[in-house]
Formats: C-alpha cells, structure tokens, sequence
C-alpha cells in the first residue's frame, strides 16, 4: 500500500425492525434522511413480462422463469411470466450448462431486458456451479437461488433501463467489484454483496463481476462481538483497493448493536438496510478518492 487517500467512517441503525425487539437500545447512527429505495421507482410501472429461459431443459426454464417472476415482485417491481400491455418491459434468458472437475456442473445463464420498443434495454450473466444433474432437476431450492443472485441487478436495469453507468471521477476505466466476505454470519455472504451491487447499480455506478486491471475492489469483513446483555455488537468494515497496485485507497466502517443471534441465520431486510448506507459511503469515498 503506497498511499492512504482517505478514511470515512459510516455508522448506521442496521435494522429498526431488528432492534425494536430489545426495546430503547441506543440509536446514534441512524441516518437522518429516510429515502426510499431507488430499486423501487420503477419508471413505468408497465412491469415486466419473464419469457421462458431457453435451454436443452424446457421444463427447467418455465420453471426458473417463474421464480425470476417472483423475486423481481419481492423486489417491488411488478413482474409476471403471462400478459402484459404496450408498455411493459419483456426479460429473455438463456442458459447453457458445461460440465466441470469434479464432477459437477456449470450453469451459464444470460438475462437480456428490452423495452416496449423492443431494443434491448440491458444484460446481465451469471455462473453458477453445483452437482452435475443439478440443472435438469430444478429443484426449487436451486431456481429460488438462480432468481436471487440475479434478480437486484435486473431490478436496477427495470428502474430506468436508458440511463447508463457514469465513469467513476478520476477512475474513468474502473469497475466496482466485490470480493467475496470475510467473516459473515448468516447468508451474509451471499445476501450482503447482492445487496451493495444493487445499490451500487441503481446509484448508476458501473459494476463487474470479473476482475480485470484498472478496476477497484471492494472488500469487506464483518465482526460480531459476544454476547452481553442479550445483544452484539456487530461491525462491517468496506476496504476500498485498485486492482492494478494494490493500492488502498481508504475504508468505512459500518457498526451497532443487535439482538444476539438474531443475524445468525437469514439477514434478509437488515442486508438491504447496510448495503444502502454503505453504497452512500462508499459513493462520498469514491468522490474524494477522484480529486486526488
């Protein structure tokens, strides 16, 4: 590490409904603004209608068209795999699947969304790899999961799918990618990452998921202190790293106190809620690090 631009630190509320069980727990850091989530200001509100993922396993995409469906209405964005009107946005995927060591297998699939006007309006890939079989089975539990890992991206493209991701001052070639979590109780580490891309997305800010040499890393590490008095301390810390020489180019630090346990298991909300004030902090981090 050559060079130290900046630190921030970001402390924020990590979740009102969590907290409200203990009763008056301190509240320091909750943010003073209240804005709602830019996932949910959907442009049209036509929605969208989910095609059937093409692949050698028809049944596997109507089925994975119809969990797509689903996890885009959780996201608050009206979506269905039947109907639509004029105005409605259409998603297309298609998935291919490669055999890998081990025998296992890899799912390879490609999200495309067009607008009424049938341009394409977005893309989005991913990989996704597991027990060979795997895909021509579809269990629920595996289409729930393909859904979820894909669909906040889908979600940031069907807010307003004509507005590009700006170049990052003083960064112009750099994509955000986050590595994976160190330290994360729960689904934190698939929850939490999925989460801050999202934000990041909506925020207009280009993101990857590969890394390549002048991008910025963005790692993160969360720590949960023991348990005292029914509650824990829990603290997330955001390192932000140019790919190209290691440079550290500062952090945030995120921290507050919850009911013990209570993010043992799924983080759900509560990862909404930290990747929103973290996508801010690392936003102002980003802002400073570009004047320099």
């Amino acid at each position: 590490m050559t060079r130290n631009i900046q630190r921030l630190t970001l402390a924020l509320l990590l979740t009102g409904a969590t907290l409200a069980a203990c009763g008056q727990v301190p509240q320091p850091f909750q943010p003073e603004e209240k804005s709602g989530n830019a996932l949910l200001e959907l442009r049209d509100r036509a929605g969208i209608v989910v095609q059937p993922v093409t692949s050698e396993a028809p049944a596997s995409g109507t089925a994975l068209a119809e969990a797509m469906a689903k996890r885009l209405r959780d996201l608050d964005i009206p979506a269905t795999t039947s109907g639509g009107n004029r105005g409605s946005q259409r998603l297309a995927g298609r998935a291919a699947v490669r055999p890998v060591p081990g025998g296992r297998e890899e799912i390879l699939l490609y999200w495309e969304l067009r607008d009424p006007d049938d341009r394409r309006a977005g893309f989005h890939t991913q990989r996704h790899e597991q027990a060979a079989g795997a895909w021509a089975a579809s269990t629920p539990a595996l289409l729930a999961e393909l859904a979820e890992a894909a669909a906040p991206a889908l979600a940031a493209m069907a807010q307003d799918p004509l507005v590009k991701a700006a170049a990052i001052p003083g960064f112009p070639d750099a994509r955000l990618v986050i590595l994976p979590l160190s330290g994360a109780p729960g689904d934190a580490a698939k929850s939490l990452p999925r989460a801050l891309q999202a934000e990041l997305a909506a925020a207009k800010l280009p993101v990857a998921d590969r890394i390549g040499d002048g991008d910025l890393l963005i790692l993160g590490d969360v720590a949960v202190g023991p348990a005292e008095a029914g509650l824990q301390t829990v603290s997330i810390r955001w390192s932000l790293v140019s790919a190209g020489d290691d440079r550290e180019l500062g952090e945030i630090a995120q921290q507050n106190l919850v009911p013990a346990g209570s993010l043992d298991g799924p983080w759900g909300p509560v990862a909404a809620e930290v990747a929103r004030a973290a996508a801010s902090g690392l936003a102002d981090l980003l802002g400073a690090a570009g004047k320099l």
